[in-house]
């Protein structure tokens, strides 16, 4: 029987597919199963105490909620998780309009962010604003991790 965890829930159906995705010559995303729509990434970061957890918040919301050249910034609620922030940052990059979409809650001393790109027409804030409630929903009061982790089990570290 395999040890490998369940597949997150992604970002609804703009999903990008498990595989690693490449840049191409053109400079456009792909992965195996085609074109990428979307990218997104969900990270956790532990600290040493919850009020450097929200020092730590503070600053990743300061510095990813501001507008940045071609692309503007606006604050979105973010239901269903207390405390959380939210940023959507629409933009265009090669002719193509794309959003992104930046969360951010603690829980003690851990930080969590979950962050996507993608093509606007097809990146749903609602979808986003889904993988953050289902993030923390299945993680909010779990012991923090101990040690050194590593999504490879063979290169993890303890202590």
């Amino acid at each position: 029987m395999s040890s490998r965890p369940k597949p997150s829930p992604g970002v609804g159906p703009s999903r990008p597919s498990s595989t690693t995705s490449t840049s191409t010559s053109a400079g456009r995303w792909r992965t195996a199963a085609g074109p990428a729509r979307a990218f997104g990434i969900s990270a956790l970061e532990r600290l040493e105490s919850p009020s450097r957890a929200v020092a730590q918040a503070r600053r990743l919301v300061t510095a990813n909620g501001s507008s940045e050249p071609g692309l503007s910034a606006r604050a979105i609620a973010v239901p269903g998780i207390p405390g959380a922030v939210g940023a959507r940052k629409p933009g265009a990059w090669a002719g193509r309009d794309l959003v992104a979409h930046d969360v951010v809650w603690v829980d003690g001393p851990l930080v969590h962010e979950l962050f996507a790109l993608g093509l606007a027409d097809r990146l749903r804030q609602a979808d986003v604003l889904a993988a953050a409630t289902a993030i923390h929903d299945r993680t909010a009061g779990a012991p923090p991790p101990q040690g050194r982790l590593s999504l490879n089990p063979s290169i993890s570290r303890r202590g």
